[in-house]
């Protein structure tokens, strides 16, 4: 055996056996702490799972929702592209040179304001150019582009 612990201190008192008991009782402290430990992972995991899988299913509801925007929002550039080429061949055929945008909803069949929606495609489109209407401040007319 190792030499003795000095006179007086607490340790000398204890009997191999009785440290042999302390540190079974430790060890078995340690164990139930480790089963605690182990359980409130588990119950983690099993939160963590189910959060998972409800932000999957949002993922899966946003994937939706885009590609529902995205299919939208093509949609209606090809019906204002539809209807502008209508509006061109309307003005062709009556032989107008420019109209306001109530003449021109009327024209292609759809409203007033549905129409004026168009004035940013109608900016862009090389057939046409908006101008100020010189005997109304506001309004504004659908001249055909004569150079294009």
């Amino acid at each position: 055996m190792t030499a003795a612990p000095p006179p007086g201190s607490a340790v000398s008192a204890l009997t191999d056996y009785e440290r042999l008991l302390r540190l079974e009782e430790l060890v078995e402290t340690i164990l139930t702490r480790i089963d605690e430990l182990e359980s409130k992972i588990g119950e983690f995991e099993s939160k963590l799972d189910g959060v998972n899988e409800s932000l999957l299913i949002e993922i899966a509801m946003d994937r939706k929702r885009i590609t529902k925007l995205e299919h939208d929002e093509s949609v209606s550039a090809k019906t204002a592209a539809r209807h502008l080429d209508s509006l061109y061949q309307a003005m062709i055929s009556s032989g107008l040179k420019q109209v306001t945008f109530k003449r021109a909803s009327m024209l292609i069949g759809i409203s007033y304001s549905h129409a004026c929606r168009l004035s940013a495609m109608i900016e862009d489109d090389p057939r046409f150019k908006l101008v100020k209407d010189q005997q109304h401040k506001q309004r504004w007319l659908i001249r055909l582009n004569t150079s294009a």
